[in-house]
């Protein structure tokens, strides 16, 4: 995998509307302070068969927001909150198709998102979403003999 991909990824989060720290993984630890916060998971991967040196990679990434705590989230807070955050994350990776043209990345596309809800990390404590993005690369591989 192109260890850039997240990095581009967290990157495009920082520039988002409503978001305010974005990561390239899970941090150990979510302070109520940073929230909205964006970081990336890495997704299942499709890869090809060689040709010469290159691999062409699909490869799901997860974009994850913890936008409010749960205690602090009534169903109205809930979505008056995520909402146009969800829109703002969706949008600014509908724009860029190369990821803002992060080294390998020949094509991205958003494939869906998991709606406003619980996310399952750090003890269920946080509201927001999940925002699915397949993103289409290509690496030189060498071979070892």
């Amino acid at each position: 995998m192109n260890p850039t991909i997240p990095l581009g990824i967290a990157l495009l989060g920082k520039e988002i509307l409503g978001i305010t720290a974005a990561l390239a993984s899970p941090p150990p630890a979510i302070v109520a302070a940073k929230l909205p916060l964006l970081y990336v998971l890495t997704g299942e991967a499709i890869d090809s068969s060689p040709e010469g040196t290159l691999v062409y990679e699909a490869r799901m990434f997860i974009i994850r927001v913890a936008v409010v705590a749960v205690a602090l989230a009534s169903p109205d807070v809930r979505e008056i909150r995520s909402r146009p955050i969800l829109e703002a994350v969706k949008n600014e990776f509908r724009g860029r198709p190369n990821l803002g043209g992060t080294k390998g990345v020949l094509d991205t596309k958003v494939v869906g998102d998991s709606g406003i809800r619980v996310n399952p990390d750090y003890d269920e404590s946080f509201v927001g979403f999940d925002v699915f993005l397949n993103v289409t690369s290509v690496e030189n591989i060498s071979f070892q003999e």
